[in-house]
């Protein structure tokens, strides 16, 4: 979806794709099909009108590249989580906003991308996509910066490694995006 001069762009958009997929067998998410499309070409389509996309994945590396997509590696081989993947994207980016979009979450909109994108810039802070009933830490708009990246990097080899940590560490704000979160799905199982 094009928006045209009317999208803010971020400096960078990551596609966080770089899962075991244990709940889904162990098939890598990204190329999974859902009404026809795979995933990764579904969360491609959305995030392109909002700026350079990168994708990061420590999978398939000949799938992607057969895709015109050179994939960044996580930060911390071994499947660390999508945290080690948001580092490899803030430490690749390293200073601007950047926006983080899980593979597998199918129903976002492109102005409910452009939503939190607004609320990053007017807040001057990172902002998180509040469901009513839960918050989704890995669709977020980023102010990465030196500080950030190192945040991310203790959390990620010293704490409990979750991107909630990162977040509650640097006061996140929550955006609302729960009139459209019923129309969601989190495609991180097999459906049927």
């Amino acid at each position: 979806m094009n928006l045209g001069p009317l999208a803010r762009q971020v400096d960078s958009v990551l596609i966080l794709a770089g899962g075991m997929g244990r709940r889904m067998g162990g098939t890598d998410k990204a190329f999974v099909q859902f009404e026809g499309e795979s995933l990764i070409s579904r969360a491609l389509s959305l995030a392109a009108s909002f700026g350079p996309v990168r994708v990061a994945s420590s999978r398939s590396r000949a799938a992607y590249e057969a895709l015109g997509i050179n994939p960044i590696e996580d930060a911390v081989a071994g499947f660390a989580g999508p945290l080690s993947g948001l580092l490899a994207g803030f430490e690749a980016l390293g200073h601007g906003l950047l926006l983080s979009l899980p593979v597998d979450l199918v129903g976002p909109q492109a102005s409910d991308l452009q939503k939190l994108i607004d609320a990053a810039l007017a807040q001057r802070r990172c902002c998180y996509a509040d469901l009513g009933d839960h918050r989704h830490p890995l669709l977020a708009v980023w102010r990465v910066e030196p500080a950030l990246t190192e945040q991310a990097r203790s959390i990620l080899l010293n704490g409990t490694g979750a991107v909630r940590a990162l977040q509650d560490a640097i006061d996140a704000l929550p955006v609302d995006l729960q009139p459209r979160a019923g129309h969601w799905r989190d495609l991180n199982q097999p459906q049927g």
